[in-house]
């Protein structure tokens, strides 16, 4: 994805290495806030499950502390990585790179995983583990190795929806970045609050598959965003520039038109006009 941005829209890597900063700076608070903070309270106050209200409780703040989090890194080192050429293909490469560093390290997850149950599966469990560990370590390699064959796939479709997620909350955010910025910006968050809580229940509910197919209905839903609000851009772009109290000269940046000077009243040959 990144080198097909990097080569439509001529954004350097640097976007994408930006995305991927956000993304690492926005877990190193939302892991901690919500293992030390949100789930600790969600528990004490009986709101913590995967049942009724609790899960609804449990996906709409596990969503909304993704959001703030994520989001607010986002629209930081966005503004920061784009400086002042702001066009929007630049923004989606910084997009990329949000969503990707999380494919990344969730696709290196499955693949140590796959490679553990390999090894075990293939050694003398007597051998390698305690007496007391081997009816629940032989209980998960039965249940990794007896999934259906499509099962391991659907975390690969997962991560490519979520990378278009990931590029319809980019393009809220850098629409901020053009005016109106906490609006655009509480949008992006309540949008992926929406699509992580969704995710949950569905999933929770009714299994992987219809998870599946609402993050599908989602990620469609925001693929049609970024095609409207690139649309806007376009809009903007031949309305030409935005007229400020104070007016720059077209190409010199930095300098203010002087303005007119006018011959005082008192001294002109129009003050008597009676």
């Amino acid at each position: 994805l990144g080198a097909a941005l990097a080569r439509r829209y001529r954004a350097g890597w640097e976007l994408f290495l930006g995305g991927m900063g956000a993304f690492f700076l926005a877990q190193v608070g939302h892991l901690p806030f919500n293992s030390l903070l949100l789930m600790p309270w969600l528990r004490r106050v009986g709101l913590l499950g995967d049942q009724g209200a609790a899960l609804l409780a449990t996906a709409a703040a596990a969503g909304l502390s993704a959001g703030l989090f994520e989001e607010t890194a986002r629209m930081v080192l966005l503004r920061h990585a784009l400086g002042d050429d702001r066009r929007m293909g630049r923004a989606l490469m910084f997009g990329a790179g949000h969503g990707g560093l999380e494919a990344i390290l969730l696709g290196a997850l499955a693949l140590y995983a796959f490679f553990q149950a390999l090894a075990l599966r293939q050694a003398s469990l007597e051998a390698v583990l305690a007496p007391e560990q081997l009816p629940l370590v032989r209980q998960q390699l039965a249940a990794y190795w007896g999934l259906a064959w499509y099962a391991p796939l659907l975390g690969a479709l997962e991560r490519a929806l979520a990378l278009l997620v990931h590029l319809a909350l980019t393009a809220l955010v850098w629409r901020g970045l053009q005016g109106s910025a906490l609006g655009w910006w509480t949008a992006a968050v309540l949008w992926h609050a929406l699509v992580n809580a969704t995710v949950l229940v569905v999933g929770a509910r009714w299994g992987a598959l219809a998870a599946e197919g609402a993050l599908l209905a989602l990620a469609l839903m925001g693929v049609a965003g970024i095609r409207r609000l690139a649309g806007l851009a376009a809009l903007d772009e031949r309305a030409g520039p935005r007229l400020s109290s104070d007016p720059v000269l077209p190409g010199v940046e930095g300098e203010v038109e002087p303005a007119p000077q006018i011959e005082p009243l008192d001294d002109s040959r129009f003050v008597d006009l009676g």
